[in-house]
């Protein structure tokens, strides 16, 4: 009987269109950047009542740790540059937008960016993973 991480990689390897595996912390960066999305589009939902320093602090952190990402992607030859891509971009303009008070519009480009961090996670094919001819499975 094959334990579930063996089923996984069967999975995984078995279809050349898959691009997003265990290799280099890209599933499990791509979770975090699920739960971190998430949370920030928790946070600048107008309902929630977050204040604007408590969503500076948090957008601030997220977007470093999506520096962390990138620089180890880069550095270490990781696979985590697609969660240090969102989660550097993301935060900053959920910020912008929120500064701007336009927290709807921030919440809409949360939905669209975890959509598509769902997307990959669940189907394991990232479009830019294609781009850059890297393959994590």
């Amino acid at each position: 009987m094959k334990t579930l991480k063996e089923q996984i990689l069967t999975v995984i390897e078995g279809s050349p269109v898959i691009n997003v595996g265990l290799k280099g912390g890209d599933l499990q960066t791509r979770a975090f950047t699920v739960i971190a999305v998430l949370t920030l589009l928790v946070m600048v939902a107008p309902p929630s009542g977050v204040s604007d320093a408590a969503l500076r602090i948090a957008t601030l952190a997220t977007a470093m740790t999506g520096v962390v990402f990138l620089m180890t992607g880069l550095v270490f030859a990781a696979r985590t540059h697609y969660a240090g891509i969102v989660l550097t971009t993301l935060p900053l303009l959920v910020k912008w937008l929120a500064s701007a008070q336009q927290r709807w519009l921030a919440v809409v480009m949360a939905l669209v960016a975890l959509g598509g961090s769902l997307f990959n996670l669940t189907t394991r094919r990232c479009g830019v993973n294609k781009l850059l001819r890297i393959s994590s499975a």
